[in-house]
């Protein structure tokens, strides 16, 4: 699809300032928590004398901290995040099924709802937090699937775009960040929230009409159909033999096999030479791809890191607590946590270009082994950091956080874009999230396990350790398939090279 330069700055812009301002409010989970637990939002179910009401009013913690009001927001956000993930998957196959408008404009009603059940919860109505969370989430990763589209359509740079868009989607910690700011300042949070949801209407409702798939199932639906069509008509004027033509996965990387010269004619050959040179492709059925290995591993590689990534976010407000001497440092902390965070604008940055940096060295889904072991490593680092209890630790946490927030979905959206065809892209994206949601509502069970006994936090970091240097070993398959795949390649050329083959004249000729 043909775009102008002017329309695609436009949308470029507009995606990046949706998904900063929008596209993952859940995140500012902890700054949501704050002015929630300073309303006395599930105080009720704290013991009596365990906690009371300073002089200004504002909620503090007296002594220990009050786990069952701890314990129930941790199961609101584990179930938020697990069911919101599930939902990704429908999101995507609505995206390759139905056009972009009419996806856009259902995200951004419900993206709308969503808001105003943050804005509208209370000590009278707080299960509507719940709501909140998975409806933020369907809509913010239904607005970075309609812009990844975009991401195919740029002539260079696409994995700095797609690192960008990440560091907006990590940096939506703003939007809640401000709310808390205007919280401390006297404004009502839910007037707050529908100032966010106005806004919301606004920018997403432009970006809708300057979609380039507006008018389209998907950019490349169009693409789809008139290869069916060239299909369709070849079949009729002739029969190819059966598996004459086959790819792989990669998008880069198109091998085709050829059946052997003696069970194709002449007429045969020259139409499926023809065909070859006019990229008329026939992708592999989604289900294959989806029971594929490297799916497989790379789901559970996500998997492993979500896991470490929302157990952090669900229990760094407790871990606050715990470090920490008093509210006021509570508050501060929350606030650098998120003015940390929004620096992921500049670490997606950073991890955009890794990946561009590997289009120097690699092809294919080589170039996403670097990546992916970077990744692994952040999280190793992470969980590290877990055993160390200090205020200075903690600056260092939310640093690490932000580099690995970005890193790793950054990465888990290139590795998808790069290793497989274009046509499933936002099937495989939802697919992945919801399956990899679903495992990571384990984090409850986490949440649990650290309050049954001393010392089982150590215990449950000892764990997110291991997992995270088990998930190193992703990478480490893809580059041994890789280089074994190369080393058949140079193999089959040598033998090729050396067979002999007859000349007109019953000749033998070396090829």
């Amino acid at each position: 699809m043909t775009v102008s330069p002017a329309r695609l700055t436009a949308v470029v812009l507009l995606s990046l300032l949706e998904v900063l301002l929008f596209g993952g409010l859940q995140y500012g989970w902890t700054s949501l928590l704050y002015i929630l637990k300073q309303e006395h939002v599930f105080e009720d179910l704290c013991k009596k004398g365990d906690n009371v009401t300073s002089g200004n009013g504002s909620y503090v913690v007296s002594g220990e901290d009050c786990f069952p009001q701890d314990e129930r927001f941790n199961l609101i956000f584990s179930i938020g995040v697990a069911v919101f993930t599930v939902i990704c998957v429908i999101t995507g196959q609505l995206y390759f099924k139905f056009g972009v408008r009419e996806i856009r404009t259902l995200s951004g009603l419900i993206l709308v709802i969503g808001v105003l059940c943050f804005g509208f919860t209370s000590p009278e109505l707080p299960w509507l937090v719940l709501p909140g969370i998975v409806l933020v989430g369907v809509a913010g990763i239904s607005l970075i699937i309609s812009s990844m589209q975009v991401a195919v359509l740029l002539p260079k740079g696409s994995s700095v775009y797609v690192g960008l868009l990440n560091g907006c989607f990590d940096s939506s910690v703003v939007t809640q960040m401000a709310v808390k700011t205007l919280h401390d300042s006297g404004i009502n949070r839910r007037f707050s929230y529908i100032g966010v949801a106005i806004l919301c209407v606004v920018i997403s409702g432009f970006y809708t009409l300057l979609h380039p798939g507006s008018k389209n199932k998907t950019l490349n639906s169009s693409d789809a159909r008139s290869d069916e069509d060239k299909q369709k008509k070849m079949d009729d004027d002739v029969k190819l033999p059966k598996d004459s033509i086959n790819i792989t996965f990669n998008n880069d990387e198109k091998q085709f096999e050829v059946a052997p010269p003696k069970s194709v004619t002449d007429k045969e050959k020259d139409v499926s030479a023809s065909s070859v040179s006019s990229d008329d492709v026939i992708y592999p059925p989604v289900g294959s791809i989806i029971c594929s290995r490297i799916y497989f591993f790379h789901i559970l590689w996500f998997t492993a890191l979500l896991l470490r990534f929302f157990y952090f976010i669900g229990s760094v407000n407790r871990l606050m607590v715990k470090t920490l001497e008093n509210d006021g440092q509570v508050s501060y902390f929350t606030d650098v946590m998120a003015y940390t965070m929004l620096g992921g604008m500049l670490s997606s940055f950073i991890a955009g270009q890794v990946f561009e940096t590997q289009n120097r060295w690699f092809t294919g889904t080589m170039k996403t082994v670097i990546p992916l072991t970077v990744t692994s490593c952040l999280a190793i680092l992470l969980s590290s950091l877990a055993f160390l209890s200090s205020t200075a630790v903690l600056y260092a946490d939310f640093v690490v956080l932000t580099f690995f927030r970005s890193f790793v979905f950054s990465v888990n959206m290139d590795f998808i874009i790069i290793s497989f065809p274009e046509k499933f892209m936002s099937v495989l994206f939802g697919l992945a999230f919801s399956i990899s949601g679903v495992l990571t509502l384990t984090q409850y069970a986490l949440f649990t396990w650290t309050e049954k006994y001393d010392g089982a936090m150590t215990h449950v970091n000892i764990a997110l350790l291991c997992l995270s240097i088990i998930s190193l070993l992703h990478p480490v398959l893809i580059f041994m398939s890789q280089k074994r795949r190369s080393i058949d390649r140079d193999t089959d050329n040598t033998i090729h090279c050396s067979v002999g083959s007859e000349d007109m004249k019953g000749l033998s000729t070396k090829l």
